[in-house]
């Protein structure tokens, strides 16, 4: 009963209000957790604050830090927390009534459940997304984000590709794996180095524990989506004298595709060229043809 369906959206998780704010959205930040659990078949046992990051998530209602945006919050590695506040809740300035609503519903979309990607154009019609072609051309960037996007594509059932032009550097070369199949053009450069920190940095044991617990993450996460062994991607990480100012490999397109973490040379044509096939072999197997 649709009528039934949206009383209850609308008790259990709207709370009676005709409408709310996206308060939280994280394409799925635990991502060591999901591997875990699912490697292990832990995935019930594991803390519900870990288990619903494991996925696409996002909250309706209030921020995570609702009356507390104006106050600095950091992350374990010394970064600030910047992104506080929605344009909703920025009206605390103007109008406190109207920037809190008192609830906060939290929904996960497990990565094993996304059958597939839709695109809901302005006349409300559902367009289905057959496949999906990632072009990357990035210095890196923030790892937890690069990583739990590269694990958002390499779960996707949809058809995906991945195109490097111009550079797929640092966490940009877990996103370039993440996809059945990845081209390189070959002007193209991709660099491998260690993880880096930013900001406040504390010298004690615990920050090396950090750093190699999340080195080890990117390493395991490039051995299982590529042809490159986690000894052979080590080695290019911890490479000196290559690079002027840092430690590291930087593989042009060639490169790339002869040390396994590629799968292919070529440009747009061929990344089309082989979702167009998958994404018709995939359409004439589940109709029977």
């Amino acid at each position: 009963d649709k009528g039934q369906s949206r009383k209850l959206v609308r008790q259990v998780i709207m709370k009676n209000h005709e409408s709310l704010p996206i308060g939280e959205f994280a394409i799925g930040t635990n991502t060591t957790a999901y591997a875990m659990g699912r490697k292990y078949g832990i995935v019930d046992r594991l803390p519900i604050l870990i288990v619903e990051k494991m996925g696409p998530h996002f909250a309706v209602g209030d921020t995570c830090y609702s009356w507390a945006e104006d106050f600095p919050m950091y992350n374990p590695d010394g970064k600030e927390m910047v992104a506080r506040e929605n344009e909703v809740s920025a009206l605390r300035r103007e109008n406190v009534s109207a920037a809190y609503f008192s609830c906060h519903t939290d929904i996960t979309i497990p990565y094993d459940e996304l059958e597939s990607i839709a695109a809901c154009l302005k006349e409300g019609e559902r367009k289905e997304i057959e496949g999906l072609l990632i072009i990357l051309n990035t210095v890196g960037g923030d790892v937890e984000a690069g990583l739990a996007i590269a694990e958002l594509l390499s779960t996707m059932k949809t058809p995906t590709a991945s195109l490097v032009l111009g550079g797929g550097h640092s966490i940009g070369v877990p996103l370039a794996v993440s996809c059945r199949k990845s081209f390189i053009v070959p002007s193209a450069t991709m660099t491998v180095h260690p993880v880096r920190l930013n900001g406040l940095v504390l010298g004690v044991p615990q920050t090396l524990s950090y750093i190699k617990k999340m080195q080890d993450r990117i390493v395991n996460f490039v051995e299982t989506n590529s042809k490159i062994s986690a000894e052979d991607f080590r080695s290019l990480m911890m490479k000196t004298g290559e690079l002027i100012m840092d430690v590291g490999t930087v593989l042009d397109g060639d490169g790339a595709v002869q040390s396994g973490l590629i799968d292919e040379l070529g440009g747009l044509s061929n990344a089309l060229e082989f979702l167009n096939k998958t994404i018709e072999e995939e359409n004439a197997e589940c109709s029977g043809q």
